[in-house]
């Protein structure tokens, strides 16, 4: 145990190892059988529960929660708010970051510098909150979630895989189960419905639909309103296109640069 003097509130608690509150830290608690809990210099409210390893609290950290069995939480300096949730694996709070959730079982969770009210699920994995994004939330076993620069209101849902909200993307979802989901820089609206796969939401379009199975979705740049349906498959919604639908079990519908209210009907058998 390791105390350094002007910290205030250092608590070590029973069978704590390696607490260090350095000088200027306030209300550090190394709660017991914590391991490796470290408070640096002007943290605040550092809390390394029971069975934690490795909590890190940077210098001028605010409200960063270790909690029991968490492993490798790093809270940076001018954080504030890091929950590093039960039995989370290194999860990082990056400087100035506000409000990172990394939730029970969660691996790898990255809130980069800036960003706002990032959430990782409950065994979520790979989850990736960029510098200045805002509401990015990684479901329960979503993997490889990746909520770029600026982007807003981004939702990797329950089981999805490889979802990317690019920068200035506003409200993509990546529904349960797609693979494979990319709302590009400045979309709006994307949505890539469960069991959907390589559905692409191309930089500027808006309302892009990829319904549940279907597959090589393209809602081409500035593209409005653009639906592939279920079981469609090979949908490209050009640049300009307005109402493009490629209707259900439809195959290889073009929807040309500025056509409007293009519907691709499925074949009658």
């Amino acid at each position: 145990m390791k105390i350094v003097t002007h910290s205030t509130g250092c608590i070590c608690d029973a069978h704590s190892t390696g607490c260090i509150c350095a000088a200027y830290s306030t209300g550090c608690i190394c709660d017991a059988y914590s391991t490796g809990c470290i408070c640096a210099a002007y943290s605040t409210g550092c809390i390394c529960d029971a069975h934690s390893t490795r909590c890190i609290c940077d210098a001028y950290s605010t409200g960063c929660m270790c909690a029991a069995h968490s492993t490798g939480c790093m809270c940076a300096a001018y954080s504030t708010g890091c929950m590093c949730a039960a039995y989370s694996t290194g999860c990082i709070c990056a400087a100035y970051s506000t409000g990172c959730i990394c939730d029970a079982y969660s691996t790898g969770c990255m809130c980069a510098a800036y960003s706002t009210g990032c959430m990782c699920a409950a065994y979520s994995t790979g989850c990736m909150c960029a510098a200045y994004s805002t509401g990015c939330i990684c479901a329960a076993y979503s993997t490889g979630c990746i909520c770029d620069a600026y982007s807003t209101g981004c939702m990797c849902a329950a089981y999805s895989t490889g979802c990317m909200c690019a920068a200035y993307s506003t409200g993509c979802i990546c529904d349960a189960y797609s693979t494979g989901c990319i709302c590009d820089a400045y979309s709006t609206g994307c949505m890539c419905a469960a069991y959907s796969t390589g559905c692409i939401c191309d930089a500027y379009s808006t309302g892009c639909i990829c319904a549940a199975y279907s597959t090589g979705c393209i809602c081409d740049a500035y593209s409005t309103g653009c639906m592939c349906a279920a079981y469609s498959t090979g949908c490209m919604c050009a640049a300009y296109s307005t109402g493009c639908i490629c209707d259900a079990h439809s195959t290889g519908c073009m929807c040309a640069a500025y056509s409007t209210g293009c519907i691709c009907v499925t074949p009658q058998t």
